[in-house]
């Protein structure tokens, strides 16, 4: 068994972008930041998901724009990644 840092949200998400065609959302999980273990907020995305500097669209009650930062860790079916909300 494998524990995650952070209060975990469901969420869905999708791609974004030219190369894109019609992606429908995927579930995903956002886990909240924990300063005591400096762990920053992540995402937690199915696999093959992670590309550096990707924007995704994050869906909670309203829709976000995202860039995904970096990869902190990997699973067998999962990526566990960093981000950065987009403005506007």
């Amino acid at each position: 068994m494998k524990y995650l840092p952070g209060v975990p949200r469901a969420l869905a998400v999708r791609g974004t972008g030219v190369n894109v065609t019609d992606e429908g959302f995927v579930q995903a999980i956002a886990l909240g930041a924990v300063p005591a273990l400096k762990s920053p907020p992540t995402l937690v995305l199915p696999s093959g998901w992670f590309k550096p500097r990707r924007i995704i669209e994050a869906s909670l009650r309203t829709t976000t724009r995202l860039r995904l930062v970096e990869a902190v860790e990997r699973g067998v079916d999962f990526e566990r990644v960093t981000f950065e909300p987009l403005a506007g």
